[in-house]
């Protein structure tokens, strides 16, 4: 696999600040599962410093097949179903990719 082929994803979610247990909870259980899926290199949970209640999703795909088939599983659909009444405004998707696409792994 050429390393430029992976998706590196960036998901920015602004919590109701009531509601962040629930948000920890859900997100958790996603974080632990998706971990478990062949195609996922990475897949971390952050909470921003300077703010209680923004936090941030990091994602490393080995490949768009990849994101997508996380996309269809039950606990992706479980996580995204539950938490979108606990943000304040819609989360922030941001996707990256090699800048240098002759790299090689």
């Amino acid at each position: 696999m050429k390393r430029h082929d992976m998706i590196i994803v960036h998901v920015i979610l602004k919590v109701k600040p009531d509601r962040i247990n629930d948000f920890i909870k859900y997100t958790k259980d996603n974080v632990e599962n998706s971990l478990k899926e062949a195609g996922i290199r990475r897949f971390e949970f952050y909470k921003e410093k300077e703010s209680k209640n923004v936090f941030v999703l990091f994602e490393i795909y080995e490949s768009t097949d990849d994101q997508i088939k996380h996309r269809e599983t039950l606990h992706y659909k479980n996580w995204k179903a539950n938490i979108m009444s606990l943000l304040e405004e819609p989360y922030i998707v941001k996707q990256y990719e090699s800048a240098v696409s002759d790299i090689t792994e």
